[in-house]
């Protein structure tokens, strides 16, 4: 099983002077696996997509080491190629660095550079379309002719081509509407599922990630504040609060009508609107709001 790793991790902007104001990550030491469905979310500035860049090599830490299958990824034992091509990295708005002809044009641009074959590269690139459900009919189309959801998708078949182990993504559904977030969702857990692809997102949408991740880690001031079941984070009504945070529709309205009296049995707190609507309709004659 493939793993990232940080250790003891920090990483201090080259501008700034010494201070602990300077640090946009401090002290990380974090891992994921191959088929984990993970979400990063924090307010601002608190180092989430710091962390992300750190995980592929885009950025170097300032200390620590961050680690491929136990291998320093900015050491002579690996490229950082081979690192970025197994731990993809996909940008807020993707879309935009959409530049060729055609989609299939645009999806073979990686395993071009990978070295493979014209025959291989339109291989994958047929392969990561279906992957991402983009027709067939799709691939002698301009990518910029595309719906916001189509170029996101497109933009997305293009890191699959290239086979990754993880995907890391930057608040992958901003700017879609609501059938291209649930669209593009319900892409991310096929691929956790089907492929075991390991997944990492940043996002602020607490109902996404309540209803896909099975991990949340909650950042601030560059450091990893919680990490476990997004069920037990969302306990923490204070902390998110605190914070500025949201927290899932579903949790929210239940926090309320403790307040208002619901007596209700709790055994586990209700973090979908599914959840919650059974939650009330099992409690019986034992509600009383």
């Amino acid at each position: 099983m493939s793993v990232l790793s940080c250790e003891q991790v920090s990483y201090r902007y080259s501008s700034g002077g010494m201070s602990g104001q300077d640090y946009a990550l401090k002290n990380i030491n974090f891992t994921l696996e191959e088929g984990e469905f993970a979400a990063l979310t924090g307010r601002t500035g608190s180092g989430k997509s710091t962390l992300l860049q750190h995980l592929n090599g885009l950025l170097p830490p300032s200390e620590g080491v961050c680690t491929y299958n136990g291998t320093d990824i900015h050491g002579p034992e690996i490229s950082l190629k081979k690192v970025r091509q197994k731990a993809a990295l996909c940008f807020q708005y993707p879309e935009d660095q959409l530049f060729a002809e055609t989609v299939l044009e645009d999806i073979c641009f990686g395993p071009m550079n990978m070295g493979y074959s014209r025959d291989e590269c339109r291989r994958k690139a047929r392969e990561a379309m279906q992957l991402a459900d983009l027709s067939p009919e799709t691939e002698s189309l301009s990518p910029l002719s595309l719906s916001g959801g189509q170029k996101r998708r497109v933009a997305l078949a293009g890191i699959l081509a290239m086979d990754p182990e993880f995907l890391l993504l930057d608040e992958p559904a901003a700017g879609l509407d609501r059938e291209g977030r649930k669209n593009l969702f319900s892409l991310l857990k096929r691929l956790n599922r089907e492929k075991n692809m390991g997944i990492l997102l940043v996002s602020h949408d607490m109902d996404q990630v309540a209803e896909y991740a099975r991990r949340l880690i909650l950042m601030d001031k560059g450091e990893i504040l919680m990490d476990g079941n997004p069920r037990e984070l969302f306990a923490h009504e204070d902390t998110f609060r605190r914070l500025g945070l949201g927290l899932p529709p579903a949790v929210s309205f239940y926090h309320k009508l403790k307040e208002a009296g619901f007596t209700g049995r709790e055994d586990r707190l209700p973090v979908t609107i599914e959840e919650l609507t059974e939650f009330i309709l099992s409690q019986g004659d034992l509600c009383h709001v």
